[in-house]
């Protein structure tokens, strides 16, 4: 009987694995082993165009599939298609796939944490910032394609005074390896672990100023408050004589508006998630300040910042760019959203609604603005 526990032993462990592993999820489920996969690569997020004449000089038989049999997958899923025709019905010469593609960040990166919440850098990935997307082609007419919209009829819908825009920046000058245990780091990630600022000593006090882009803040009595999110990391242990060796603050807006101020011990990342008042921003760029104070007599107060982010609401105007990626929130009183968006220069308008249900909605000059309408949507 001795002899075979370990044999028992073993066949219950191999059990219980299998049934665990049979509940993963691996992201490749989106993979048909039947269809034939072409590869290319995206750098920045953006509505992006592949012609005709590009597939076929990449050796792809186009003359073997209809335009309806097209897919492309990102970031493991089907991305929503706008398949410009020209004239005919059939895709050819002068034809091309519109798509909204989008760089690589951190959107994988925080699967290799036990708790998402943990990522030190949702902004900037670990390993590259460039990702690979895949065309491929099936035998199915119903796959993923922008619902083109078609209504223009503005006067009857009020216009918004505001849409949502995030303004961010990230850093990636040092490796930040997180939260530590008696300055020795895991071999898993741990809270904070991720890409940030080089650590700075603080024990005397210091302060990172920050001209943080907010143009054309919305700031009427009925604006939304704005969302700020960072992630800052500590990076000593000292002795001290206060409450904590640790002592970060962060302050938006000229009065320098506290979003946080606390006090702490050890390695620990810091995640903040707070809202503000929109009127403390200006409509050019807002003063934001990451700050250690240093007053609590730690011998050393090494902390970093990974990266910052503010959604705030702002004027539909573009500041004569050719492109801007924001979101909107449902109209109550209506069942549409317009928008009058000012100080545009481009050729040839897109609009890409990537809601519940994807869109492509005309953009129309109208008056001094150009107008589109755009269906609520099933979320906010």
């Amino acid at each position: 009987m001795v002899k075979k526990l370990p044999f028992i032993l073993f066949l219950t462990l191999l059990f219980f694995f299998q049934l665990k592993g049979k509940a993963q999820v691996y992201g490749n489920e989106w993979i048909k082993y039947n269809q034939r996969y072409y590869s290319f690569k995206i750098a920045n997020s953006s509505i992006h165009k592949i012609d005709y004449n590009t597939l076929v000089t990449s050796g792809i038989p186009v003359s073997s599939f209809s335009h309806e049999n097209i897919q492309i997958f990102g970031r493991e899923q089907e991305i929503p298609l706008f398949i410009d025709l020209g004239t005919d019905a059939t895709f050819g010469p002068g034809d091309f796939i519109a798509f909204y593609g989008e760089r690589n960040d951190g959107w994988l990166d925080a699967t290799l944490y036990e708790d998402p919440t943990w990522q030190g850098n949702p902004k900037y990935s670990l390993y590259n910032d460039t990702i690979q997307y895949f065309f491929t082609w099936n035998n199915q007419t119903n796959n993923a394609r922008y619902i083109v919209e078609t209504d223009t009829d503005f006067p009857s819908y009020t216009p918004s005074d505001y849409i949502i825009f995030e303004t961010s920046a990230f850093y990636n000058s040092a490796y930040n390896e997180g939260e530590k245990t008696s300055d020795a780091s895991s071999s898993f990630y741990m809270p904070g672990e991720g890409w940030g600022n080089v650590p700075v000593n603080g024990a005397s006090g210091y302060t990172l100023n920050i001209s943080a882009p907010t143009p054309f803040a919305y700031t009427n009595i009925n604006a939304p408050l704005s969302y700020f999110e960072a992630v800052s990391v500590s990076n000593s242990n000292a002795a001290f004589s206060g409450l904590g060796n640790h002592h970060l603050q962060f302050t938006v807006g000229a009065t320098d508006f506290i979003i946080e101020d606390t006090i702490f011990t050890g390695y620990k990342a810091i995640n903040i998630a707070q809202s503000f008042p929109s009127s403390i921003l200006n409509s050019v760029t807002t003063p934001l300040k990451w700050r250690i104070l240093g007053d609590q007599g730690a011998t050393t107060d090494f902390q970093s910042l990974n990266y910052w982010s503010i959604r705030y609401p702002r004027i539909p105007n573009l500041g004569n760019s050719n492109n801007l990626s924001f979101k909107v929130q449902n109209n109550t009183l209506q069942t549409k959203i317009r928008l009058d968006l000012s100080n545009l220069i481009f050729s040839n308008p897109y609009v890409f609604v990537n809601g519940t249900i994807p869109r492509k909605v005309p953009l129309i000059l109208n008056s001094s603005v150009y107008s589109t309408l755009i269906p609520n949507d099933g979320s906010s």
